[in-house]
């Protein structure tokens, strides 16, 4: 399963997601939030702590419900 199946099958049941993005120059960040849209290479992810951010999908390396993470690396 790919990243982006992943986010949609937890979009789908609306579970809690873990995220995790690799940017340029940064230390790997993890998010914890709900999918509240995936399209066009962007992740729209509402949160409680940072409300709703808009993710590169392109750069999220690690995503799926928090029971069943997938990563592209695997």
């Amino acid at each position: 399963m790919t990243v982006q199946a992943s986010i949609e099958e937890a979009m789908k049941y609306g579970e809690l997601l873990k995220v995790q993005l690799e940017l340029p120059d940064q230390l790997p960040v993890t998010y914890y939030g709900y999918a509240t849209g995936c399209r066009d290479d962007q992740l729209t992810l509402a949160t409680t702590t940072h409300g709703e951010l808009r993710l590169p999908l392109s750069k999220v390396v690690r995503a799926g419900s928090v029971f069943n993470e997938v990563s592209d690396h695997e």
